[in-house]
């Protein structure tokens, strides 16, 4: 099977299929990424192998969620499925957010090049998943392993500003912080309970209850967020919600995501500075240069006096001797000029 994949008749397969469908995936039209899929699968199907008609056309997404599962589900329902993007994005299983990691912290410039255009061809094709590849665009934008200027980090920060449009309006905010408030209480409560705690627990009882430091306050902050986070997983998972825990549900997303806004503008803003930084350090570096060029030509010149006055005497002389120089190659051509008619005269006289 190895040496059909990596066969000249294999790729040409491949390029067929791939221009049959018009290099774009048959289920979502995405034009990147693109994986050709058998039908019937290759291990339980090799003669039909490089057939045009088992090849297929899917982008990576669409192609995970059908791998396995080919002669399970119906091809045509499956083409023309409009599925929910979170329900896709589930899926996929987590496959992706932890290839993602890997590749972007490689040691090959290359590795981490297409990785990252494998992040923003991800989000093209499902851009409900912004919130969850954040770590990701952070990464890209203060990582140093790109350029500020370069066209990836200014892709990463285009995709973090278009984070920058929901608002929260003060009743969710309310909900939300009750609801946190409410969640902490019983997280204490449950710790309380328990008649050993580790030492871990008891850190974190004492931060929720009371935090006092700056390292206790983000330990309750990040575990506040944690508890929502599994507050909006449950109220997810159940199938019927009323319209109490509808409202409770959106407000507790709302503020998850200005949360996440807030994030992105830190970010954004740290690569601004940056960047702002990296300006004025070039421009101090353009007048120090230009600076030395002036020195330089400044030098030059003085030494250059101090030869003339060493050999001439003085500026002075020097400048009576160029323009005695300047008179003679002026004068020269006037008197080849002139001379010429008068020795041709004088020769025609003496013949």
């Amino acid at each position: 099977m190895k040496d059909l994949r990596n066969s000249p008749e294999y790729n040409q397969w491949k390029n067929e299929v791939k221009h049959r469908d018009g290099n774009a995936c048959r289920r979502c039209g995405f034009e990147n990424n693109l994986h050709v899929h058998h039908i019937k699968p290759f291990k339980k199907y090799p003669e039909f192998a490089v057939e045009l008609d088992n090849g297929l056309t899917l982008c990576g997404n669409c192609h995970s969620l059908l791998r396995g599962k080919e002669e399970s589900t119906d091809l045509q329902t499956f083409l023309c499925d409009d599925a929910n993007i979170g329900e896709q994005l589930k899926a996929i299983d987590g496959g992706f957010s932890n290839y993602l990691p890997r590749k972007l912290q490689s040691k090959t410039q290359r590795t981490r090049d297409n990785a990252a255009l494998a992040l923003f061809s991800h989000l093209k094709v499902y851009p409900n998943s912004l919130d969850e590849m954040l770590p990701h665009l952070i990464y890209l934008v203060d990582s140093e392993n790109w350029a500020d200027e370069s066209n990836t980090k200014r892709q990463a920060i285009r995709w973090l500003e278009r984070m920058q449009t929901s608002t929260v309006t003060p009743k969710q905010q309310a909900i939300h912080d009750e609801y946190l408030e409410l969640t902490i209480a019983n997280e204490i409560a449950i710790l309380e309970a328990r008649p050993f705690l580790f030492n871990f627990e008891t850190e974190m009882l004492k931060a929720l209850k009371d935090p006092e430091t700056a390292a206790e306050q983000e330990l309750r902050n990040d575990h506040g967020e944690f508890l929502i986070a599994n507050e909006i997983a449950a109220l997810e998972a159940r199938q019927d919600l009323d319209a109490f825990q509808t409202e409770v549900l959106e407000a507790l997303k709302a503020v998850q995501v200005k949360a996440i806004q807030v994030t992105s503008r830190q970010t954004i803003s740290r690569y601004e500075q940056r960047v702002e930084q990296q300006r004025v350090e070039q421009r101090r570096i353009a007048e120090q240069e230009r600076l030395r060029q002036e020195n330089e030509k400044r030098e030059t010149e003085e030494k250059r006096q101090q030869e003339i006055i060493s050999k001439y005497g003085s500026l002075e002389a020097y400048r009576r001797h160029q323009n005695i120089e300047s008179f003679v190659e002026s004068f020269l051509p006037l008197c080849f000029f002139l001379g010429v008619p008068i020795l041709l005269v004088f020769l025609s006289r003496s013949c």
